[in-house]
């Protein structure tokens, strides 16, 4: 009964990323392999994050097996990272520029860029039954987001920063130095299906299905 209504934010094209596989800049960990034995954090057990460091690793040649997946949420990562609990991290703006500015912490990885190339990482979705039931209000909603994403992604670097600031409550001066994502108005839908396949994969979903099925068309 879901279905994706609208485009909202995909991966950047080039590094650095709006996410980032973190380790501490003079520990340890060089590569991949060095994460066999070791404790990580991609957010959520079997989140999206979880099932593209599992394909990350393996496409390396890591046995995940040997990898303990923590879960830490976002803002305790570095803190976890710091004090030993973790030895990698895979974190999000803001808090990839804020630990990676003090200089004790590198990039490992962008997962993401690596496993699917210009994936989208969020959408809008609503229940078909309801659309169905307000076919109306839902092509508004979507004319009124793909309008706003399109004034979002013209606007001045300075103006879209302030807008950030005032509705995430960040300061001005550390959205200015984060890794946005790319806005769009169009869904990929072949990142789409790439996803399904390395969660069936990865036995985080049972079976396949005609992804192109959830993409409403107005």
């Amino acid at each position: 009964d879901l279905m994706f209504v609208a485009a909202s934010a995909r991966i950047r094209s080039t590094p650095p990323d709006n996410s980032a596989l973190l380790v501490l800049a003079d520990g340890p960990v060089r590569g991949a392999a060095d994460l066999e034995g070791r404790r990580v954090s991609a957010g959520l057990l079997h989140s999206v994050n979880h099932i593209h460091l599992l394909e990350w690793l393996e496409r390396r040649g890591v046995n995940t097996a040997r990898v303990q997946f923590l879960e830490v949420p976002f803002p305790q990562m570095a803190d976890a990272l710091f004090q030993g609990r973790l030895d990698a991290v895979w974190n999000v703006e803001p808090f990839v520029s804020v630990m990676i500015s003090g200089g004790k912490v590198r990039a490992l990885a962008y997962p993401y860029q690596d496993n699917i190339p210009g994936m989208d990482i969020t959408a809008y979705v609503a229940k078909a039954s309801w659309i169905k039931a307000h076919p109306d209000t839902m092509r508004r909603f979507r004319r009124a987001i793909d309008r706003a994403t399109v004034f979002l992604v013209d606007a001045p670097k300075e103006e879209r920063d302030r807008w950030i600031a005032a509705f995430s409550g960040m300061k001005p001066e550390r959205v200015a130095s984060i890794n946005l994502p790319v806005f769009t108005t169009e869904l990929n839908v072949p990142s789409l299906r790439t996803n399904l396949e390395l969660a069936i994969r990865h036995q985080m979903v049972a079976r396949s299905f005609a992804i192109e099925d959830m993409v409403w068309k107005p």
